[in-house]
């Protein structure tokens, strides 16, 4: 069986080597190792030449690759050796420049996090979409006064499961500076404590 005095090499390999910036200033690699995969070709068979050119491909990717990260950390140096020159030499500027920039970036860090705390309120909850608190405002002659309170009267949960079916469940929660618990006959005096009911438990 004759063999074709032409063969491809891999489509693929060829579409990475004109990727390449060597290939971009120096047009002839491709034929030069178009002709000699022929010329593996004919000598050693197809298989043989496909697996030699992709193995040059791979090595001009490689040299590629580390060629350019070699200049690029050229150039990061040059910079780096320029602004350092240019702060010695223009220091009252660049210290104006660089207190502007600390001071923006610390702006916009703050302001990211108290966005991102008050999105992510009670988000923690596995149900935190259904999940809804009672706000207490106190009106006098039909107007809303300015002042809210997170508050509301302990009779309020019976209303709310009572007249209202779309409301599954509902739990009170209290607060108190100081105060006194007793358990069957001890007595406990406490300072800062929190109690709620068992249905805290159906919410939370």
């Amino acid at each position: 069986m004759k063999r074709s005095e032409r063969p491809s090499p891999p489509r693929l390999a060829v579409r990475l080597i004109k990727r390449l910036d060597r290939y971009r200033t120096n047009h002839a690699i491709v034929n030069d190792l178009q002709e000699v995969f022929t010329r593996i070709y004919r000598e050693r068979g197809l298989n043989i030449a496909c697996l030699w050119y992709w193995g040059q491909c791979l090595d001009a990717v490689h040299k590629d690759i580390l060629f350019n990260l070699k200049w690029r950390f050229i150039m990061l140096k040059n910079y780096i050796k320029i602004a350092y020159r240019n702060i010695n030499k223009q220091k009252a500027y660049s210290c104006i420049n660089i207190s502007g920039l600390t001071i923006g970036f610390t702006c916009f860090i703050l302001i990211f996090l108290f966005i991102q705390y008050e999105i992510s309120y009670d988000r923690f909850h596995e149900n935190s979409n259904r999940i809804y608190r009672v706000i207490h405002e106190e009106t006098e002659n039909d107007e809303i006064a300015s002042s809210k309170i997170t508050s509301s009267k302990p009779a309020l949960v019976p209303i709310l499961l009572n007249e209202f079916p779309e409301v599954e469940s509902a739990t009170r929660v209290g607060r108190y500076l100081m105060g006194s618990i007793s358990i069957k006959s001890d007595a406990f005096f406490i300072k800062k404590w929190v109690w709620a009911d068992k249905r805290i438990f159906d919410v939370f």
